[in-house]
């Protein structure tokens, strides 16, 4: 079965603990785990580059997880590894490694109205192996377009199936790059957005006459966040992990509430209106 509690789960686990990390390392140039991080690195580019013209590419790869093909994706490992010219990780070797990777991707199931599924396409959301499959068989895909925006000059990062660039290419050869670039792979289709603003992960850019200017930018589909009291077995946990995901931004971001297994009857105030009651709050240093 494929999910948190597959008997493959484990195997899953220790193959990202071993792959992640070469990943990480393979693919530094070209990869940003969040907003801040790509803030930074726009904003060092915009001190040589930027100009009244410049434009940003964000592009967003459709249902990345379940459109790669299985076998891709174990060739996509072989060729991570091959990259690192590694014969073998941790004292595993290689051929051992993608043998498991195989077996993973090769056997998830699904239950649905009294029957069982077996997925031959793409690999189980949820599984911590298929992320580092994704971002492999990504890092492939987008070697043409890395060397692209070296070559010109321009700016370019991906986050797993987000992809942006910030570059002074005029517009409309932007429009055919972005239609050579979804021909790169039958199994990559990728949706863009070209202008002179982007809403990027949590960052809101925008290019006003030749300055950079930036804002936080939530996804509406993001808030406001409801908890069901009823389906929630360790609410104390899951309240202030959601907590974290509203305020990580906001001047109440050091501030935790103290919560118990009684339910709170102004949780619209919490995390909707975001003026808590300072009498459920402690501060945390």
């Amino acid at each position: 079965m494929a999910g948190l509690k597959s008997p493959t789960i484990r195997i899953s686990k220790w193959l990202d603990s071993l792959l992640r990390p070469l990943f990480d390392k393979v693919a530094s140039d070209t990869t940003v785990s969040n907003g801040l991080e790509l803030l930074k690195h726009i904003e060092r580019w915009s001190g040589s580059y930027m100009t009244t013209t410049t434009s940003f590419i964000t592009m967003d790869v459709t249902d990345l997880y379940t459109m790669i093909p299985q076998e891709g994706g174990v060739t996509a490992i072989k060729r991570l590894i091959e990259t690192s010219r590694l014969e073998q990780i941790d004292g595993i070797k290689k051929e051992i490694i993608l043998a498991l990777t195989r077996f993973v991707m090769n056997n998830n199931y699904f239950y649905l109205d009294g029957s069982y599924y077996k997925q031959i396409k793409g690999g189980a959301m949820g599984s911590p192996l298929t992320l580092t499959i994704a971002n492999a068989y990504m890092y492939f895909v987008e070697r043409p377009i890395a060397k692209w925006a070296k070559r010109t000059c321009s700016l370019y990062f991906r986050y797993i199936d987000d992809l942006f660039i910030m570059t002074n290419v005029h517009r409309d050869t932007l429009n055919g790059l972005v239609q050579f670039w979804n021909r790169l792979d039958n199994n990559i289709e990728l949706s863009e957005s070209i202008g002179f603003t982007a809403e990027y992960l949590d960052v809101k850019i925008e290019n006003r006459g030749g300055k950079l200017v930036s804002d936080v930018f939530h996804k509406l589909s993001h808030e406001p966040y409801f908890l069901p009291f009823t389906s929630m077995e360790n609410f104390s946990t899951q309240f202030n992990q959601i907590w974290e995901n509203c305020f990580s931004d906001t001047a109440i971001c050091n501030i935790r509430p103290i919560v118990g297994t009684k339910k709170l009857h102004n949780l619209q105030e919490y995390l909707v209106k975001k003026k808590p009651d300072q009498s459920l709050l402690k501060i945390t240093n």
